[in-house]
């Protein structure tokens, strides 16, 4: 993979085919049921995540790993998160659920 310490390039690099699609899918269920605000939070800090994280890819297997890795480490930022549950209520759920499909 290509190092750089230039983040737009990381960025240009990575948010791309094949892997772009992957890590759409991946943030999604993070942040489906999300209000936008939080979705924004989550999104912004991840990136971030994923920015310190960037050591850690060493081939394109790594990628969606890492980026895994750093939806996970935003969403801890907090402890609980209020998302939209079924067609009618919110509800709050704790922040190491969030990414499993609860």
């Amino acid at each position: 993979m290509t190092y750089t310490e230039d983040r737009e390039v990381f960025e240009r690099d990575l948010f791309k085919p094949p892997h772009l699609a992957r890590m759409l899918e991946r943030a999604g269920q993070y942040t489906g049921a999300l209000c936008k605000e939080d979705r924004e939070l989550v999104l912004k800090l991840a990136l971030d995540n994923f920015w310190e994280l960037r050591g850690q890819i060493r081939n394109s297997n790594d990628v969606l790993r890492v980026y895994d890795r750093a939806l996970a480490q935003a969403v801890r930022t907090r402890p609980k998160w209020r998302v939209w549950w079924g067609l009618i209520e919110w509800r709050w759920i704790k922040s190491v659920q969030m990414g499993k499909g609860v």
